[in-house]
């Protein structure tokens, strides 16, 4: 099994937060969680956090199959995107 979920909450016309999370039965826990900024018309500024916890990670499991290149249990990345639209 496997679940996902998010939401977004604007907090003024230029400003919204958005928050994903998911997890499964191999005891994978995904959050990635970011907020973008619109600074003018067309011109989106987003900045994100992830957090990865791959439940499985040590076992020798043939089931196991990695769906990340992750190379710890608990990984934590971000990312700062402009994003132009024309």
């Amino acid at each position: 099994w496997a679940v996902w979920g998010g939401g977004t909450y604007k907090f003024n016309e230029k400003t919204s937060f958005n928050l994903q999370a998911s997890a499964d039965d191999w005891k994978n826990v995904g959050v990635a969680a970011n907020v973008a900024y619109d600074i003018v018309p067309g011109f989106t500024v987003t900045a994100e956090v992830d957090y990865l916890h791959a439940g499985k990670f040590d076992e020798g499991s043939t089931d196991n199959v990695a769906w990340t290149p992750a190379d710890k249990k608990n990984s934590v990345g971000g990312l700062l995107r402009f994003q132009r639209s024309f």
